[in-house]
Parts: structure tokens; C-alpha cells; sequence
């Protein structure tokens, strides 16, 4: 989604999340509602039925953002759109939250 229309960049996103991370004094953020992983990463997908939405979850830390999510579907495209992001397997969420 351009950021004309989706009214700023994931990048300035991100770094407003860490800005919010840094002043609750915590270590990182984990999303897991799809819409607002949807909202944050300005994408949209076609796993449900009538909505714009992918199965995935994100963790945004003070260095790092891991977005994990059908591998399949991080085209080269968006691949290029999130350059800087970390594209994990959907069902490594468990085990990154377990460490």
C-alpha cells in the first residue's frame, strides 16, 4: 500500500513503536492482532475471505523486526518493500517466544 495512502511509512511506524517500546522501559513489542500487523507493515493479503488480512505475527525490538509469515507469500516484491525486516516461517512464532 503507498504511503499516500496509507499515510505514513512502516519505517516511520517502527520507529514510533520504539520510541513507545523505549518509554514503557520494555525490551520489545509482540503484535498479534492481523490488522494491525496488516496496518503496521502497509500490506495487505488474501487469507481470509472478504478481508485484507494474512496470517502472521511481528515482534518489534530495540535493533531488530522479525515478521513472521507464510514464506510463500514474501514475493520478491514485498521482500523489497520490507527491506530490513525478517521474514520468518509463521510457525517459528512459538519457539522465538519460548527463547
Amino acid at each position: 500500500m503507498p504511503v499516500s495512502t496509507a499515510g505514513k511509512s512502516w519505517q516511520d511506524k517502527i520507529e514510533e513503536a520504539r520510541a513507545e517500546i523505549k518509554k514503557a522501559g520494555c525490551e520489545g513489542l509482540i503484535i498479534t492482532m492481523l490488522d494491525e500487523v496488516a496496518w503496521l507493515f502497509n500490506l495487505r493479503g488474501t487469507d481470509i475471505p472478504f478481508n485484507p488480512l494474512f496470517f502472521s505475527y511481528c515482534y518489534v525490538g530495540s535493533n531488530t523486526v522479525k515478521l513472521f509469515m507464510n514464506q510463500k507469500q514474501a514475493t520478491s516484491d514485498v521482500r523489497a518493500h520490507l527491506e530490513g525486516v525478517e521474514i520468518c516461517n509463521y510457525g517459528d512464532t512459538r519457539s522465538f517466544l519460548e527463547r
